[in-house]
C-alpha cells in the first residue's frame, strides 16, 4: 500500500511504488483534501480492476454517506483542467518557498537533512542544539512552534538535534529572529 495524500506538493521526477509495480500488488491511495481545500473530503484508490469492484462493493456496504457535492466539485475541478494549472502553481510557489527557507537555515548556520528542491517540511539541525526540544521550549514564549526530532522517534525520551520545519512557516520574519534570540542565550 502506497499512502500518498500529499503527491501534489511532491516534484513529478519522483518514482511510485505503484506506478514501478503497475498497480499489480499496490494500492495507490491519494486525496484531494490536502491540495484543493481539507473541505473536499474527497480521496481515492488506484488498484487492480478485479480489487477495485471488491472495493466499490464494500464501501457501499459498509460507507453510509459520502459528499455528492465534494465529490462533483473535484470531478469538474478535473474535467475542466482546473486541476493541472492549479497544481502547477502549487508546486512553483512551494518550490520558490523551499529554496528561501533552506537560503534561512544557511544564514542560520543549519544543516539540512535533504535539500529537496520542494517540499512542505525540512528537517533540520541548528548549531550548538543538541536537543532540539529544548530549542522547542525556548521558542514557544516567543510564538514560534517546531516539531523536535525525538517526537518521530521510537524512544520518545532519546534526545535529537533534529526538528522538523514547515517551509511555510519558517518564511515569516519572526521565526528567524525568534531562533536567532533563542540560540543567542
Amino acid at each position: 500500500m502506497e499512502n500518498d495524500a500529499l503527491a501534489d506538493f511532491k516534484p513529478t521526477t519522483l518514482p511510485r511504488l505503484a506506478a514501478l509495480d503497475q498497480l499489480e500488488r499496490t494500492l495507490y491511495i491519494g486525496s484531494f483534501s490536502k491540495s484543493f481545500s481539507a473541505a473536499l473530503r474527497v480521496g481515492f484508490i488506484a488498484c487492480g480492476a478485479d480489487l477495485a469492484s471488491d472495493l466499490a462493493d464494500l464501501k457501499a456496504l459498509i460507507h453510509v454517506s459520502s459528499s455528492e457535492y465534494c465529490e462533483r466539485t473535484v470531478d469538474v475541478i478535473l474535467s475542466e483542467g482546473h486541476y493541472q494549472r492549479y497544481i502547477t502553481k502549487l508546486r512553483s510557489r512551494l518550490a520558490e518557498a523551499t529554496g528561501k527557507a533552506l537560503a534561512l537555515f544557511d544564514r542560520l548556520d543549519a544543516r539540512v537533512f535533504a535539500r529537496t528542491e520542494q517540499s512542505l517540511y525540512l528537517w533540520g539541525a541548528l548549531p550548538n542544539v543538541d536537543d532540539s526540544l529544548v530549542l522547542a521550549q525556548k521558542l514557544l514564549p516567543r510564538k514560534v512552534v517546531i516539531a523536535p526530532g525525538r517526537v518521530f522517534r521510537v524512544d520518545s525520551e532519546a534526545t535529537s538535534p533534529w526538528s522538523r520545519f514547515n517551509v511555510g512557516a519558517v518564511l515569516d520574519p519572526r521565526f528567524e529572529a525568534a531562533v536567532r534570540g533563542a540560540l543567542d542565550r
